[in-house]
């Protein structure tokens, strides 16, 4: 994170945009500046909270093909600490890379789990972290990764995870990024899911 922000420091140090001088200390005083390099008045809880452990969630390799009975484990995070029964449920699409590769991206959804007394989830996408379908990444083995097989996995996950659950409240996804268009394409997709 030090490496971007001194990159966007030394990028446009100096430049003047309407009138206002971009230096090191306007840089360092700009709210999504400092959110990007992890200096934010918001805690990064994510972090510094110290999550629970992950689980291994079972997951379909292949959520299209019945013949095809194989799984993978995929890496799931689940943090109760701020739900009752009945409270939402907030998952978090983690993207193109582990899920601690970005966890500045879950602050807000976290910030807000703790206010609205949510479930709060993170998934990792297949094929990233340690949730590896296959040891080794060829042709063969890369045919499901797919943006419609993560979707899937998802929506396989919540139901799921539902009837682990005496009184599930609504979900809510969350994403950041490709997650971000990943958590869209999951509510226009599976709309009785979230």
């Amino acid at each position: 994170r030090f490496a971007l922000f001194s990159l966007l420091c030394f990028a446009v140090h100096g430049y003047v945009h309407e009138g206002v001088e971009v230096t090191t200390e306007y840089l360092e005083n700009h709210p999504l500046l400092r959110a990007m390099a992890g200096r934010t008045h918001i805690p990064l809880e994510p972090v510094a909270r110290g999550l629970p452990d992950p689980i291994m969630f079972e997951q379909k390799l292949d959520h299209f093909n019945p013949l095809e009975n194989r799984t993978f484990n995929q890496r799931v995070v689940i943090d109760e600490q701020f739900w009752a029964p009945g409270g939402p449920i907030f998952i978090f699409l983690d993207g193109e890379a582990p899920m601690t590769f970005f966890p500045f991206q879950e602050v807000t959804p976290f910030y807000w789990a703790k206010k609205f007394g949510a479930m709060y989830i993170s998934i990792e996408h297949r094929y990233y972290g340690e949730s590896l379908p296959f040891a080794e990444f060829t042709a063969a083995n890369l045919q499901w990764l797919s943006s419609q097989q993560a979707l899937a996995d998802t929506a396989n996950f919540i139901e799921q995870h539902n009837q682990t659950l005496s009184n599930p409240g609504p979900w809510i996804v969350f994403g950041c990024s490709y997650s971000g268009a990943l958590s869209s394409w999951f509510r226009a997709k599976y709309p009785n899911s979230v």
